[in-house]
């Protein structure tokens, strides 16, 4: 395996495979899979913290104190609030498209009192981003497998472009 993974054309069908393993899994099973990240997610960061806080060998001070505490707290609030924090996410996300399109609403006036021709356009697409923001700040919940379906389709193209890579490194020699 070492020998494998020493070529670079061969670590790139590697994370083709794997990548392309993670996409269709959370096309297939999108809660299990989120739930799955949040248990490894938060394992990773109580081990940090942990390591930090207990086996670092470094002194012990007030900010390295904090770092590890917070390591804990949050690797504790993604084992077991993982759906949770994904609609949190979402919700944030829901409220900067709402801030983005009152933006660019200002900014259609501004074009409209200009006599612009596109600034109906602009006012068009700013409606549109404040309702997407509307809709994902009241749905979260129902948004989260649309989410992990889109990472999902991103993650396989991505496996994709990988593995076109890791040809394209095998035709070269």
């Amino acid at each position: 395996m070492r020998k494998f993974m020493a070529d670079p054309a061969n670590r790139f069908l590697f994370g083709a495979i794997v990548v392309f393993l993670a996409g269709l899994a959370m096309i297939l099973f999108p809660s299990e899979t989120l739930q799955i990240v949040g248990y490894l997610m938060g394992s990773v960061l109580i081990f940090f913290g942990l390591f930090f806080l207990i086996g670092s060998g470094w002194s012990y001070s007030a900010p390295m104190i904090t770092l590890s505490l917070l390591l804990i707290a949050f690797g504790i609030l993604c084992f077991f609030f993982t759906a949770q924090l994904a609609a949190a996410f979402l919700v944030l996300m829901g409220i900067y498209l709402l801030l983005c399109g009152a933006s660019y609403l200002t900014l259609a006036v501004g074009l409209q009192k200009e006599r612009h021709r596109s600034w109906w356009l602009h006012g068009m697409l700013s409606l549109l981003l404040m309702a997407a923001g509307i809709y994902i700040i009241i749905n979260p919940y129902q948004l989260r497998d649309a989410a992990m379906l889109v990472l999902g389709i991103t993650l396989i193209l991505n496996s994709v472009e990988n593995f076109l890579l890791y040809l394209r490194m095998r035709k070269g020699r």
